[in-house]
């Protein structure tokens, strides 16, 4: 009964923030901040707690919802971070009732209640039936901006419904040759599936899920959605629908798992892998290295950051993949620290384009005196991003290099490390081109975002920090849900994390950097005097350099990379699909021909169809 009113809360809470709309703004908001805190707090007490119900469902047997700790665990990413979201969006539009006031708000609490629906469902026909709500009020959200964002979410859209019919493929498979789609049940079978169907069941499912991870080539369709979708959608959007996709894959790796009943002869392996993990981590490692590679080539700030989150995507897969409880606990504490990181600088961009109404990096600039903590917090965010200590980014990543030069997959190590490589390139971009400089003189007056929206970005600043010095505050989670699925439980303490060749010691790293901040901090106040000068004081070789003239180059930011990367680049999963979509156009333009409204050629196309059926019909028998 707990856990069906848990489900239940957010349904409800749509309900009535539907029916309190010719209500006072007030009103609906605090409607909106109890069900929040309900459900929080609910989600709390539930922590270490096994609860469950179920009903029946005729054929397809018992439906059951169980919150155990892998649903736990994603399930408090997903409620903490939208209930931060919506308060910032309660911020974000306060003067401005379009989005408040219709269906946005309802919306967002059906896909918080899909999400949900998908971590707790432990039935595969459950869970498939929160991923299809999960893709169409999103959609819906996503395209919530109007023109400019319709044939994005109709990319998305279509590639969601790509993965669901994968999806739902793989069900029928299971369903037919094992008769249930309880995961419990699948995951007590002595034998799974032969070799043959096991790589196609993976592979349907590794289409489902890819596209929510936007893995490679899978992908095309989030660097486009994330850019156009409504700005405080966007960090819920990257920060926390794209882990259901990992959760996905979590599933079918580790909770049932496919593979479970295949010999090891059956397949050959590769560094320890059989080969179907391996092709799926190489893809995380070329999707990390990739993507990090079109982030520092984009002039549009939410799209470069959304090119950054595929790539911290690709790392999860390739932790996961790995299979070593080194591998898949930094994938789990990976994907934690990418919806802090990710969604904290998706917040303070959408702040940026609040005061400047602008996504372009090359129209930005100098922007630090007015917006000083939004500066700190996408300086924060990139230095988690970019995985520098003491953050919560690099002790994630530090497991994750660990347990592939522990596996001797220096290769797919080496792919991580460019991938990070790349990585300061597209930070600095974004926060040179936005926060230094020159500022524009038209946006000499703005000011800094309203407080509600500074406290939200500061939440999510502490703790991409306080998880970083303490990291066991999550792995002690992580690694109990290891231990239930069969791995040995990560070596850490409160402040260290061990592998086989080497350990990590955040605390004493926290102080090295701090004592060496503060020694810096003391020479530059004692060092020599300094004065404060005019950003127009510079060489101009003669020149009279005016306020409304650029001296500093930001729109071909990084041309003489761009000139040796772009070539590569022709040739793009984005393009092929253009292809493959013109060609079934055009084809189906043709098979129109035949629907001429004559009755008398149906019937025709009726007799040559039973003939055909008739004659082999009879080749069968």
């Amino acid at each position: 009964m707990y856990l069906f009113l848990f489900l239940l809360l957010p349904f409800l809470c749509a309900i009535a923030v539907y029916l309190s709309m010719k209500l006072e703004r007030t009103v609906k908001e605090y409607i909106v901040y109890v069900f929040s805190a309900i459900l929080f707090l609910m989600l709390l007490f539930a922590y270490g707690r096994d609860f469950s119900f179920s009903f029946n469902a005729g054929g397809f047997g018992k439906i059951l919802f169980r919150l155990d700790l892998i649903s736990w665990f994603f399930s408090i990413i997903i409620v903490s971070f939208f209930i931060l979201n919506i308060i910032y969006l309660f911020s974000y539009y306060k003067n401005k009732e379009k989005i408040v006031g219709d269906f946005f708000v309802p919306l967002f609490f059906l896909l918080l209640a899909s999400l949900l629906g998908i971590v707790i469902s432990k039935n595969l026909l459950m869970m498939f039936f929160f991923w299809e709500m999960m893709t169409w009020t999103s959609y819906i959200l996503a395209s919530y901006r109007g023109e400019s964002a319709r044939t994005p979410s109709l990319r998305y859209f279509i590639m969601s419904a790509f993965g669901a019919y994968a999806f739902l493929m793989a069900l029928l498979i299971i369903f037919t040759r094992l008769g249930s789609l309880d995961m419990y049940v699948l995951a007590g079978k002595s034998s799974f599936l032969s070799p043959g169907y096991s790589i196609l069941v993976f592979a349907l499912f590794f289409i489902a899920f890819g596209v929510k991870s936007a893995i490679i080539p899978l992908h095309t369709w989030a660097p486009f959605a994330y850019t156009y979708a409504p700005d405080v959608f966007t960090p819920f959007f990257s920060g926390v629908l794209s882990k259901m996709g990992v959760y996905g894959f979590f599933v079918i790796l580790y909770f049932i798992p496919i593979f479970k009943s295949v010999s090891v002869s059956s397949f050959f392996k590769i560094f320890g892998l059989s080969y179907p993990l391996y092709i799926i981590a190489f893809l995380g490692g070329l999707t990390a290295l990739f993507a990090s590679i079109l982030a520092f080539l984009q002039d549009d700030a939410k799209k470069l950051l959304a090119f950054s989150s595929i790539s911290h995507l690709g790392y999860i897969v390739v932790g996961l993949a790995v299979g070593t409880s080194l591998g898949v606990g930094g994938a789990l504490f990976h994907a934690l620290n990418h919806s802090i990181f990710k969604g904290m600088l998706f917040l303070a961009i959408a702040g940026v384009i609040y005061r400047t109404n602008t996504r372009k990096l090359s129209e930005m600039g100098g922007l630090l005196p007015n917006m000083p903590i939004t500066f700190l917090t996408v300086l924060g965010g990139i230095i988690a991003l970019a995985g520098i200590p003491p953050s919560g980014g690099f002790a994630s990543k530090w497991m994750l290099y660990e347990a592939l030069i522990e596996h001797h997959m220096v290769f797919l190590a080496a792919l991580l490390f460019l991938a990070t490589t790349a990585s300061f390139l597209y930070v600095y971009r974004l926060i040179h081109s936005v926060f230094l400089g020159q500022r524009p003189v038209k946006f000499a007056t703005i000011r800094e975002v309203p407080i509600v929206m500074q406290v939200v970005m500061l939440i999510f600043l502490v703790f991409a920090y306080v998880f970083g010095v303490f990291p066991g505050l999550v792995l002690g989670v992580i690694s109990n849900i290891l231990v239930k699925f069969g791995f040995s439980p990560i070596n850490h303490t409160m402040t260290q994390v061990a592998s086989s060749i080497g350990h990590w010691n955040a605390f004493w790293a926290f102080n090295l950097l701090g004592w060496g901040f503060l020694v810096g901090l003391i020479f530059f106040f004692i060092g020599a005097p300094s004065r404060k000068i005019s950003k127009l004081d510079t060489y101009a070789a003669g020149e009279i350099v005016g306020e409304d003239v650029p001296y500093n180059y930001s729109y071909y930011f990084y041309r003489p990379i761009e000139m040796v990367f772009i070539p590569y680049f022709k040739l793009s999963a984005h393009k092929i699909y253009e292809t493959i979509s013109r060609f079934l156009v055009k084809r189906s333009g043709n098979i129109r021909l035949w629907y001429s409204g004559n009755l008398q050629s149906y019937v025709l196309y009726f007799i040559v169809f039973m003939f055909l059926v008739l004659i082999f019909s009879k080749l069968t028998i």
